[in-house]
Order: C-alpha cells, then sequence, then structure tokens
C-alpha cells in the first residue's frame, strides 16, 4: 500500500507542529511521547535485567543514579553550546541537531 506523498507531507507537518517546543516547556503531547519512550526503554531493561537474574533494587538504584548523571552532564553541555558561536551561528540554535544524531547513533550500536 503506497502513501501518498502529499499525505506524508501533511503527517510530518502536523508533527512537527505538535511536537514544537515553545517558551522552553513542552506540552501535554511532547510529555505523552517522551513517557512512552522512556517507558519502552525501562521495560527493557527489567526484562533484560531478570533474565539475567539481578536484583530489582539494585537495577532501579544504577538507573536512577545514572539518569541523574546523564540528565545533569546533558543539561551543562546544553547550557555550555549555547554559548558557542561559529562566525554568525549560534550552536545553540541547532541543538536538536545533534541531539538526534546521538540518539540515531545509540539505537544503532544497540542493535549491533
Amino acid at each position: 500500500m503506497a502513501c501518498s506523498s502529499t499525505g506524508d507531507a501533511e503527517v510530518a507537518r502536523w508533527f512537527s507542529r505538535v511536537i514544537a517546543v515553545e517558551g522552553g516547556k513542552i506540552g501535554p503531547v511532547e510529555a505523552l511521547i517522551l513517557g512512552v519512550a522512556l517507558s519502552a526503554n525501562a521495560l527493557a531493561n527489567a526484562v533484560g535485567a531478570r533474565l539475567m537474574e539481578m536484583s530489582p533494587l539494585a537495577i532501579a538504584l544504577s538507573a536512577s543514579i545514572g539518569s541523574l548523571l546523564t540528565i545533569s552532564l546533558g543539561v551543562a553541555l546544553g547550557l555550555r553550546a549555547t554559548r558557542i558561536r561559529f562566525g554568525g551561528i549560534d550552536v545553540g540554535r541547532f541543538g536538536t541537531l545533534p541531539g538526534g544524531f546521538i540518539l540515531v547513533g545509540l539505537a544503532i550500536v544497540q542493535f549491533r
């Protein structure tokens, strides 16, 4: 079943409007998408931990501490990146682009 390019473009425009972050805050749709993605990741981690017969408490603590550290590091790096300029271009304006590349790279590494 083939989709029309016009229909694909409309879906892409709708999705880009839905996930657009305005004023530095995410809305309910963005929160829902993020929550589903994080829940799927946590479920995969839990299944893997159970298959390896690991302690649920150890998994929960290590995941919490790891998340806290990586989020803190990401925020600090993001704040520094907003101050970097190449010529007349602010790197902070394109922060989602490197973030997207990093996520795609991590996904590729995980599927290997």
